[in-house]
């Protein structure tokens, strides 16, 4: 039997831009750089924590540009997120128990 595990978690991200389209799913644009420390690739399905709102969301990600070290969200957000607010991204992964024992998420700030 699989278990569903935290993978990687990014801290301290901001929202730099908001593209609100009510007909598209919800991505994020990542930074490259950052997806490759957490471990994440185009279109995997992330988590997103909104600590400025207190909401909770999933998304899609998108590869950005290496070094702009922004985030902007796309998509039917509305409510979600705003430009300026503080975000944490969760990605998961699926492991045996045996492995879920011994698992450490890999933590971004």
């Amino acid at each position: 039997m699989m278990f569903e595990a935290i993978s990687s978690k990014i801290e301290n991200l901001f929202v730099a831009q908001v593209y609100d389209d009510c007909y598209e799913d919800v991505t994020v644009t990542l930074d490259y750089s950052l997806m490759e420390l957490a471990s994440i690739s185009s279109n995997d399905r992330v988590s997103v924590y909104n600590k400025t709102k207190n909401k909770y969301f999933f998304a899609y990600v998108l590869s950005g540009m290496p070094t702009k070290k922004h985030v902007s969200l796309n998509g039917n957000i509305y409510g979600l997120a705003e430009r300026g607010d503080s975000i944490a991204i969760f990605s998961y992964t699926y492991m045996s128990k045996e492995n879920l024992n011994m698992h450490r998420p890999r933590l971004i700030r």
